[in-house]
């Protein structure tokens, strides 16, 4: 049986687990601040509990951050970092990097699409772009342009640059439309060179 000590313990692991997802956020507004982008305020997740019958959405579950240039909210950059889902039944933490862009005339200021891009049942198209490790997902109002990478590879402000920034901001000043795959597989392959190496694979976040 677990003990008062071993459950006072478990809680400041926690906390210190909050204060590392908050620095990498941090520190990732400050890098794309310096590209020229600004975000969607201080709020990082939505759809969280404080109410009985609901104990896993106690915990922050997820956290994501859209990133906006010359306030065009129908085109913008995310980072979501998923913890735990029990329908995609993933064994680690991972984070889903990517372009997400509007397909009707109503900004993007927080993103479903990112959270499930690449994996949940209700994208009704996803597909691999060849020769890299990104993915595109079409659902109804929004298209999409993601990787996958695991938490711990983001170690240092340069892991950030090189893994985060880098490959995003590619994609955004080199794609304008995700309606054709022909018209941006050069880009996606070209924005993906740093991240070839540890991007992860849906079967790799998901193995036991």
């Amino acid at each position: 049986m677990i003990t008062d000590k071993q459950i006072f313990q478990v809680y400041e692991e926690m906390e210190k687990i909050c204060y590392e997802i908050n620095d990498m956020f941090v520190a990732t507004d400050q890098v794309m601040g310096r590209n020229g982008f600004t975000t969607n305020g201080n709020v990082m997740r939505w759809d969280a509990s404080e109410t009985l019958g609901s104990p896993t959405t106690w915990l922050p579950y997820f956290s994501q951050r859209l990133y906006y240039k010359d306030s065009n909210y129908k085109k913008v950059l995310g980072i979501n970092l998923l913890m735990k889902d029990a329908e995609l039944e993933n064994t680690i933490p991972f984070l889903t990097c990517g372009l997400i862009i509007s397909t009707n005339d109503k900004g993007i200021y927080a993103s479903d699409e990112l959270y499930g891009a690449g994996w949940h049942k209700d994208n009704p198209s996803i597909e691999n772009i060849p020769n890299t490790p990104m993915l595109t997902t079409k659902g109804e109002n929004r298209h999409l342009l993601t990787y996958f990478l695991g938490l711990t590879s983001i170690r240092s402000l340069q892991d950030l640059e090189s893994l985060v920034a880098e490959p995003l901001v590619r994609m955004y000043e080199g794609i304008n439309s995700l309606e054709n795959l022909k018209d941006f597989n050069g880009v996606a392959e070209e924005a993906s060179k740093n991240i070839k190496s540890c991007a992860l694979t849906l079967s790799s976040i998901t193995q036991p």
